[in-house]
């Protein structure tokens, strides 16, 4: 099979998702993609059977021919905000190739999405034959738009869950022995990630239980230095994807306190390896991974009186209530795998429904 994606910025689990799919079914995979982002300076090794294209040196034209010359099976567009993707997705759709478009937002009902679900039979309808969304906040917009049950496909991010199954086994029996109380962060340091809330309330949580915890902020972005290290909070360079799972055996819990976050594929990734979870509930990824009291806590994006809340509940926590919650998102990350996603994307490049 011959798969074309057409590609926004590349992030590491995407690429675990090419490796497992080539693995499993070998042939081909293009991948046409968007500039990193400075703010996630990933570094991604090669894979064979995966030949990468880069957007910014190719026209409208360009891309056309280019799918005209692969003549693929089937072709992955990231939404629809790159016109000339979805020149191709038309033209290709017209020749009867299946044409997936992928959504990450969340069903809002504001007037742009509405908008969009009363252009849908002329904007999207006649480009893509399905749609593949990661859960239930996009799964609702999907059949706004039009698209009926059976062509509304799931579980479109995965982390590379193999990886950070591997570092849960190896730190299972450590953590036993002597639980780090170490509340990590990893992600942009971006107004909209709530980084600002969480160093604030932390601090004063903290001091109310006895000061035993720390907070461990990981990663890069705009608000990198305005913040300050102390009372058990320290900051640490942006990281690759193959270092995270090691990461993880040093954390206690982790943290995602975004005001707003289409998906969050590191709350899967934390969750693999084994730690209790806790996430505001605009992190669409919380629907899958995080059941409040029972491997984590969840609190309203924003409000920093649930945050405290949530961080109170942690920190009052014993090692075995942590163990226990550590187990059960282990559990919880099995619902979607990098098998699982290759398995799909082969269903449809075989043109199976």
């Amino acid at each position: 099979m011959k798969i074309l994606f057409l590609y926004s910025e590349l992030a590491g689990y995407i690429l675990s998702g090419f490796r497992t799919y080539l693995e499993e079914y070998g042939g081909e995979i293009h991948l046409v993609r968007w500039p990193v982002n400075a703010e996630a300076p990933f570094q991604f090794p090669e894979i064979e059977g995966l030949t990468v294209y880069e957007r910014r040196e190719m026209s409208a034209n360009d891309l056309t021919d280019l799918a005209e010359r692969l003549n693929p099976d089937l072709i992955y567009v990231t939404g629809w905000m790159d016109k000339a993707y979805l020149k191709v997705a038309q033209r290709m759709r017209k020749r009867g190739v299946r044409v997936i478009c992928g959504l990450d937002n969340h069903w809002r009902g504001d007037l742009r999405q509405r908008m969009a679900c009363l252009f849908s039979p002329f904007l999207l309808k006649n480009k893509f034959s399905h749609i593949w969304v990661p859960g239930l906040f996009q799964f609702e917009f999907a059949r706004r738009l039009g698209f009926s049950r059976e062509n509304v496909l799931t579980g479109m991010y995965s982390a590379d869950t193999a990886d950070f199954w591997r570092a849960f086994l190896k730190f299972r029996s450590q953590k036993s022995e002597s639980y780090p109380c170490t509340l990590l962060y990893v992600g942009r340091l971006v107004e909209v990630k709530g980084v600002g809330d969480l160093l604030e309330v932390f601090r004063s949580a903290n001091e109310e239980t006895g000061g035993r915890w720390k907070l461990k902020i990981v990663g890069t972005g705009p608000l990198k230095g305005q913040f300050q290290e102390g009372n058990g909070i320290s900051f640490h360079d942006f990281v690759q994807p193959e270092q995270l799972p090691e990461l993880a055996g040093g954390a206690g819990a982790f943290i995602l306190p975004s005001h707003f976050e289409p998906w969050g594929v590191v709350l899967h990734e934390f969750a693999a390896a084994g730690l209790p979870l806790l996430a505001s509930e605009a992190c669409g990824a919380a629907t899958a991974f995080l059941r409040p009291g029972y491997n984590g806590m969840k609190f309203q994006a924003g409000n920093k009186a649930s945050l405290r809340k949530a961080l109170l509940q942690l920190m009052q926590s014993n090692a075995d209530q942590l163990l226990s919650m550590g187990e059960r998102s282990h559990e919880l990350s099995r619902q979607i795998t990098t098998q699982s996603w290759a398995a799909t994307l082969h269903q449809m490049a075989k043109g199976e429904d």
